[in-house]
């Protein structure tokens, strides 16, 4: 049983601190006479403005003769064949050996592998380049987290599928949620969504979804929409707007029988 329900609707445009907007704090319009137990995500709009490559997550290693050589991929959307075209040039304009890169896929009378195959033409003497991930692009190169993948002979092949998705989930985390070790008010699945489109989030049951609210004497937010690992999206300089519910959760006192 609830009682004191009340509906918030939030604008990240109206945030008091914070420079983006997936990451901010804001003034939560909640009485300071008034204190409830459970608050829940009924809505939100989100545009799906984030990149595929964001700006500071944007790099991996090449490493040549046993030297590391940064690569950087413009913070941008891509699809498959536009980021193969970009990955060779950044690639061709970066070695310091004067070694030639180029990146394939199956074609179109082929068997789809979802795969990248990539060539360099220069190595002698039994020196092969490599590629060295920590936890940037190695999704869309088709490789491992903190790895590093040697070529053989002038040629490698990608571990795993490429990855174009931008992001299979958000995570919409804020400190109004008291619960221990997980600060996450409520995840956001973005499949079917396109590029530059808008992320609907609408709770369909609430009882369920509903998380223990933070006690605090304020009013004032964070709220930050992450990657699985918590990695912030920067949405480009858009905004959001959300609809809370904050209650209070009242039990039913359980009668005793001699």
């Amino acid at each position: 049983m609830i009682r004191n329900r009340r509906l918030m609707y939030l604008s990240s445009a109206n945030r008091i601190s914070g420079t983006d907007s997936s990451n901010f704090t804001i003034q939560v319009p909640i009485p300071p006479h008034e204190t409830f137990t459970h608050v829940c995500l009924l809505e939100a709009n989100i545009p799906k403005s984030y990149y595929l490559v964001q700006a500071g997550y944007n790099t991996f290693t090449l490493l040549e003769l046993g030297i590391p050589i940064t690569i950087t991929i413009t913070p941008a959307n891509y699809t498959a064949t536009c980021f193969k075209t970009c990955l060779a040039e950044a690639l061709n304009a970066a070695s310091l050996a004067g070694w030639v890169y180029s990146v394939g896929s199956p074609s179109s009378t082929q068997p789809a592998t979802g795969r990248f195959t990539y060539a360099v033409v220069g190595p002698g003497g039994g020196n092969q380049p490599s590629f060295v991930f920590t936890t940037n692009l190695y999704e869309q190169l088709g490789f491992n987290f903190n790895s590093t993948n040697t070529f053989v002979g002038g040629a490698l092949t990608s571990a795993n599928v490429v990855r174009f998705q931008s992001e299979d989930a958000l995570y919409i985390h804020s400190d109004i949620v008291a619960v221990s070790g997980n600060d996450v008010l409520q995840e956001v699945y973005t499949s079917g969504i396109p590029d530059f489109g808008i992320i609907n989030y609408r709770c369909l049951q609430w009882d369920v979804m509903a998380k223990p609210m933070a006690s605090t004497t304020g009013n004032v937010y964070r709220f930050t929409i992450t990657d699985e690992f918590a990695t912030p999206m920067n949405l480009n300089g858009l905004n959001w707007v959300m609809t809370l519910m904050v209650y209070t959760e009242v039990r039913p006192l359980m009668l005793q029988t001699e």
